[in-house]
């Protein structure tokens, strides 16, 4: 049996229990949720899977050491004789951030501080072992290391555990949005609100009548294609050869061949697998409506740079109270994410937007069930709907929720 090990899935607040579901998949040794995500203990090349199809993770951290600490001399004491050849060599720069709990915080107050006493514990065993040392690079590393200190039931000890990410570019950068793109939605939570109805892909009609820039379109595309949220990354890195993930630059990776070959195989499974998704076809395909042209080819630049057939979503200009559903009476999904007023002076206008929103979704939806996603309590009460479900979830540091509405 391949050797297990420890993972931590990190996501938005408010998508653990999401994110849990999707690591069950994996039927991982032991799984626990956390705030901000998911820890799991599987076989590495389990977890690199994980890594390349998990539609709602942000980032993917290995475990590589765990150690009590009573005080900030600690850090440094205990990770002197830490392995760190294991990790980089001198060749590779790094980066260390430090997360405090809250414990932590009121003890050790100074998180930067904890960093610099891990570097220098870093530094004086390379000088030790080598006379040299690696490099600082707080932008693009080679080798991003993070340490999380916690709280233990011991009055007066916290545990530290060290990770490294694996991912480089966030899980939830895809790599279809137009660069200049406005988009109010990382591509994971987009993930999660999709996920988070009852659509049926394939099977009935989904309806974005605010669509954007098309983030909400291009993830339910995906779903509905069952195509990997990594597939851009997977055929780029077939047709350049080059790394597309930070794992593919570090040691404990490279000097596993067996690892590595295993590695590749499952890059050219999932590439074939795409293939096959693109040519699925779907009985009804998605619909995409704006007000705003701009906006609207934004949507069409994200499909196209995603290669979503064209003939799979529909785009249209025009108000989301003018749209013309495509069964009448349904079934079908409309999901949308209308703006909530982060803008001075906004608020006021879009009551009104909300309020005709609403009178649509009544008098013209019949049939359907609606989804509308906000951060803003006041603008929600201006739909005269009443809600079967509200879903919380966070949009940065944004309190929002899905809201379902039954339209009969």
């Amino acid at each position: 049996m391949s050797a297990t090990t420890s993972f931590f899935a990190s996501c938005p607040r408010g998508l653990e229990e999401l994110l849990q579901a999707e690591v069950q998949l994996l039927n991982p040794h032991k799984i626990f949720v956390q705030k901000g995500g998911v820890e799991f203990i599987t076989t590495k090349i389990k977890a690199l899977d994980f890594l390349l199809t998990s539609r709602l993770a942000s980032r993917l951290f290995l475990k590589v050491h765990f150690f009590k600490i009573k005080k900030m001399e600690d850090i440094y004491e205990k990770n002197l004789k830490f392995p760190w050849d294991s990790l980089l060599n001198l060749d590779q720069t790094f980066k260390i951030q430090t997360l405090f709990d809250q414990e932590a915080k009121a003890r050790f107050n100074n998180s930067m501080m904890s960093s610099l006493k891990l570097k220098d514990a870093l530094a004086d065993y390379f000088r030790a072992t080598t006379g040299e040392r690696p490099s600082v690079n707080t932008k693009f590393p080679n080798v991003s290391l993070l340490l999380r200190v916690e709280k233990t039931r011991d009055a007066d000890e916290f545990a530290s555990t060290l990770w490294v990410d694996l991912c480089g570019e966030a899980l939830s950068h895809r790599g279809y949005r137009p660069p200049k793109a406005y988009a109010p939605l990382r591509e994971n939570l987009a993930a999660a609100l999709v996920l988070s109805t009852d659509w049926k892909p394939g099977q009935e009609p989904l309806i974005d009548p605010m669509c954007g820039s098309g983030t909400l379109l291009v993830e339910a595309a995906m779903i509905a294609l069952n195509l990997p949220p990594t597939f851009l990354k997977i055929r780029k890195r077939l047709e350049t050869s080059r790394a597309q993930f930070s794992f593919e630059n570090q040691l404990w990776f490279l000097n596993d061949k067996f690892l590595t070959r295993e590695f590749d195989q499952l890059i050219e499974m999932h590439y074939q697998n795409i293939l096959e998704g693109l040519n699925t076809p779907l009985q009804f395909p998605l619909y995409g409506y704006d007000k705003d042209r701009v906006s609207l080819e934004m949507s069409r630049t994200s499909l196209k740079t995603a290669m979503i057939p064209a003939e799979l979503v529909h785009l249209e200009q025009s108000f989301a109270t003018d749209v013309h559903l495509p069964v009448e009476g349904g079934p079908g999904v409309i999901l949308t994410n209308p703006p909530y007023g982060e803008r001075l002076g906004e608020e006021e206008q879009l009551k009104e937007e909300y309020h005709q929103l609403g009178e649509y979704l009544k008098n013209h939806a019949q049939g359907y069930r609606a989804y509308v996603f906000t951060g803003n309590a006041e603008l929600r009460k201006s739909i005269s709907l009443k809600t079967s479900k509200r879903i919380p979830f966070f949009n940065g540091d944004i309190e929002c929720r899905l809201l379902k509405y039954d339209l009969y």
